[in-house]
């Protein structure tokens, strides 16, 4: 199976004219060299990352004394629902409200 960056190419210029095997074998060996630059490069990536994390501390020592678990569920609720929310704010504003009559 020809890959598409070859059959562009071959499809590019007159077959008449050039010799196919080796055209294809010019493709074969860019192609190899792409993949090559490709694997060398992601490699190399990956060894400067290792070292970049093997730096790094494994673990927080101002963690261990913590009395909660920095995994435990928080007390407070981050979200309530809407129901809730608008439930809150209707007795906030009437409690506003019943404060501003007793003043006057």
């Amino acid at each position: 199976m020809i890959s598409k960056e070859k059959q562009i190419f071959l499809e590019s210029f007159d077959r008449r004219n050039l010799n196919r095997n080796n055209t294809k074998n010019i493709m074969d060996r860019m192609f190899q060299v792409k993949k090559n630059q490709i694997r060398k490069s992601r490699e190399e990536e990956y060894e400067n990352k290792v070292r970049e994390w093997s730096k790094q501390k494994s673990f927080d020592m101002n963690l261990i004394n913590q009395k909660l678990s920095p995994t435990s569920k928080s007390p407070s609720r981050s979200f309530i629902s809407l129901q809730e929310q608008r439930e809150r704010e209707f007795w906030i504003e009437l409690d506003e409200i019943l404060e501003s009559l007793e003043k006057d």
